[in-house]
């Protein structure tokens, strides 16, 4: 994969790494899906420290 080197990076609070990329990730064939769930039932599943933002 080509590096882009032109791009515009002005707006990022940290500086790019200089050596090449080593992982490549591919954003084909996805499907996003979505269920309602109670809360409650959510709650026990989320790391301790994190919230559920509705």
């Amino acid at each position: 994969m080509a590096a882009h080197h032109n791009l515009d990076c002005s707006h990022i609070p940290f500086e790019m790494p200089k050596r090449k990329c080593t992982l490549y990730q591919n954003w084909k064939h996805l499907t996003f899906m979505h269920w309602r769930v109670d809360i409650e039932k959510l709650k026990p599943h989320i790391p301790e420290g994190l919230e559920i933002d509705l």
